[in-house]
């Protein structure tokens, strides 16, 4: 049987396997993060009427880990959406990336002014370029994202590995550690995260239509598959 490598957060990891069990009956998962999410050490100041821009559910638990103030959440998908109203907030869905959600903040007319509640390592310059377009936004270093290595026993993994990849960085850190000589069917989110993985030379990499949690476990269906014709 293939091996579900989970390469994200665990919490962010087991969530999307809970949407992978409806369609495959037995799945053989190992959890492997590569990217840790530690809290700042220093409570994120808020101003008075400032609405959040969240662009991970990182975002949002840093929210809840220093009790911010309960304000509307602008989420950059569905699963950062979720996760805030699941924390009580009021959220407005974006469609899926940094892109879309900058023009759909910018095609708002939001008058609040905003915080985006990053990481220490974030892509797209959303505060930046909502400033450009003439919003009130700023932001701020809310939890950093440590690096991490496969453990040995990851690496010795035999038979064929469906990886869902989801970020840039995260790619890159699998391309640079590993080692493994398993065959590699990857999903990737995005043409930049299929860019990352192209040193390992996967045996098959789909990327999905939509940067969408839905359209990752799509793509990791069609992996799956794939996977069993390999090992039949």
């Amino acid at each position: 049987m293939p091996t579900l490598l989970m390469t994200r957060p665990r919490e962010a990891s087991e969530r999307f396997v809970g949407l992978l069990q409806a369609d495959i009956a037995a799945l053989n998962v190992r959890y492997a993060p590569l990217i840790g999410i530690e809290m700042s050490e220093e409570r994120p100041e808020v101003g008075t009427g400032e609405h959040y821009i969240c662009t991970s559910a990182q975002g949002v638990g840093a929210i809840v880990h220093f009790d911010l103030p309960k304000r509307p959440v602008w989420a950059v998908g569905r699963a950062t959406a979720e996760a805030a109203r699941a924390a009580g907030l009021v959220a407005r869905e974006a469609g899926g990336d940094a892109e879309a959600l900058i023009a759909e903040i910018a095609a708002s007319g939001e008058a609040a002014p905003l915080v985006h509640l990053r990481g220490a390592h974030a892509r797209g310059d959303v505060a930046a370029r909502l400033r450009a377009a003439g919003l009130f936004a700023r932001d701020v270093v809310a939890y950093t994202q440590p690096e991490q290595k496969f453990a040995p026993e990851i690496k010795e993994i035999v038979g064929a590995i469906v990886a869902p990849v989801f970020s840039p960085r995260t790619g890159s850190i699998f391309a640079k550690d590993w080692t493994g000589a398993a065959p590699l069917f990857v999903a990737a989110m995005s043409d930049a995260v299929a860019e990352a993985m192209k040193p390992l030379s996967p045996r098959l990499m789909i990327v999905a239509d939509r940067p969408e949690a839905e359209a990752m476990a799509q793509a990791v269906l069609g992996l799956w598959k794939a996977a069993l014709r390999l090992e039949a």
